[in-house]
Parts: C-alpha cells; sequence; structure tokens
C-alpha cells in the first residue's frame, strides 16, 4: 500500500510539474491580466530572436523565443504616453516611459522572451540555481540608443501601469528651480535610470534591494568620494561581501562625467 502510495505520489507531482506554467501580471488600472507561459509560448508573434551582447549572461551571444512588447502590451490597452514599472521576481524595479518599448526607435526593439520549460536556458552567475526566466525583457540591436543593463529586467513578474514619478515620489526631485543643463538634474535623470531600480531615496520608491541613499543620512556623508567612486565602478574592490548584490558600472556604460553627475545629485539631496 505504501508503495502504491508513494507511486501515485510521484506520478502526481510529475503530472504537476508537466503542466506547471509561469505567471506574468500585466495589470492596467484596477484590471489584472494573467499571461500563462504556456500560452504565450503559443502566441502567433512569436519569433526567434538573437542578443549578441547579453547582459544577463556576462555578454555571451543568447537566442530566444520571444513577442514584440509592442504589440503585446498594447492588446491590453497600454498607450505611449503611460509610464510603466516593471517588477523581477527578486524585488528589482524597472522604470520605463511606455513609448521606449511600445515604439521601435530605429532598429531597436524592445521583446519579451518566454523560457520553455523543455528548454531551460542557463543559470545565471548570482544567484545560480537560477536562470533569467520565465519572462526576460531584451532588445534588438540595443548599441543603436542607449540602454543600460537595467533596462533588461529578467525573471520579470508584473508589468503594470504607473502614475508618472513627479506625483507617485515628489520627494526624489532635485530643485525645480534648476535648469534642465544643471549637472544635478542631469544625475536626477541617470540616477532613476541607474540607482532607483534597486535603491530608495527619502524612503520613496518601489524597491528595497540596496538601502536608502539619503535618509537617514546622505551616503556622501559617511563615504569618501573616491571611495564612492570607486564603489560604483567596483564594489567588491572597495568592500567584499558574499551578500552584495549592487553590481559594478564601468567607463563604458558610465562615464565619469556622468558618475560625477550623480554625485552632484546626490550631495544636492543632503541638503
Amino acid at each position: 500500500m505504501r508503495l502504491c502510495k508513494l507511486i501515485f505520489c510521484l506520478c502526481l507531482s510529475g503530472f504537476q510539474a508537466l503542466f506547471a506554467s509561469e505567471i506574468l501580471e500585466i495589470q492596467v488600472g484596477a484590471q489584472t491580466h494573467k499571461l500563462l507561459q504556456k500560452d504565450l509560448l503559443k502566441d502567433p508573434n512569436l519569433q526567434t530572436v538573437t542578443v549578441h551582447a547579453d547582459p544577463a549572461y556576462a555578454g555571451k551571444s543568447m537566442t530566444y523565443a520571444a513577442i514584440p512588447t509592442a504589440g503585446l502590451l498594447k492588446s491590453y490597452g497600454i498607450q505611449e504616453t503611460d509610464a510603466l514599472q516593471v517588477t523581477s521576481r527578486d524585488g528589482f524595479v524597472s522604470l520605463f516611459a511606455a513609448k521606449e518599448v511600445l515604439h521601435p526607435q530605429d532598429t531597436v526593439q524592445a521583446f519579451l522572451a518566454i523560457e520553455s520549460p523543455e528548454h531551460p536556458w542557463p543559470t545565471l552567475a548570482s544567484p545560480a540555481t537560477a536562470t533569467a526566466g520565465a519572462f526576460y525583457l531584451i532588445w534588438q540591436h540595443p548599441s543603436s540608443v542607449l540602454i543600460g543593463k537595467e533596462k533588461w529586467p529578467y525573471q520579470v513578474a508584473r508589468i503594470e501601469v504607473k502614475a508618472p514619478l513627479a506625483s507617485r515620489f515628489p520627494a526624489i526631485f532635485p530643485d525645480a528651480k534648476l535648469p534642465d543643463s544643471d549637472p544635478v538634474q542631469k544625475g536626477f535623470q541617470l540616477f532613476v535610470q541607474n540607482c532607483f531600480v534597486c535603491h530608495c531615496l527619502n524612503q520613496e520608491g518601489e524597491s528595497h534591494v540596496g538601502p536608502d541613499l539619503n535618509f537617514p543620512m546622505s551616503v556622501t556623508a559617511y563615504w569618501e568620494p573616491n571611495a564612492l567612486r570607486k564603489f560604483i565602478r567596483n564594489p567588491q574592490s572597495v568592500r567584499s561581501w558574499s551578500q552584495g548584490k549592487m553590481r559594478g558600472f564601468d567607463e563604458k556604460e558610465m562615464s565619469d562625467d556622468q558618475l560625477d553627475q550623480i554625485l552632484a545629485y546626490l550631495k544636492h539631496m543632503a541638503k
């Protein structure tokens, strides 16, 4: 009898695993759409997309089954004027103007890659037990415009329409009297693109992967400037910590001038 029960449980678990399917949520207003991995893999718009320098896989060439995000998101009523938030399973948050993923720029186009349970992707370097799936936002020909690594969210769990940043997080904005050409304003834009995906500021933000950078004390108050620059470039060169999740930003991805602009913004916000 026990042997029969064991065989039944093993068969049941195998049956459940065979038909299990990851879920991607798309939220527009009060309505949440739940898309099954197995259904997306049957989408008529599914195509083969090759990424020649995949940031999730250490710059290797990767080939995916993927759906153009423009058609997928527009089918749920998302418009180019919307603000989008893409949330990953580990709490990583990417912010987009919807037009970035809805409107191809030259040859640059966003796709939602879907992992097949029968043919899983390689495991990531960290964590080494997981892949970038089941859903991964990828780009074709990203070198044509500035598409930083922070705009390649993997292990995506939810895509949702959000109100503009100014109404959601007013405390992260610098002094409105500063002109757009001011280094602080430029640093603010870079902060939102590269830092706000993991860090809060003044207790505002969606992601808590890293600490708040201005509350209760600004990071610029307890980090020596050169050490902070070095830390942003290569965190492990300053502080060796096995639990650290922050990756570095090299000169190809963030110039010295841009790094100085982010620090100018953080110093400004310390006031």
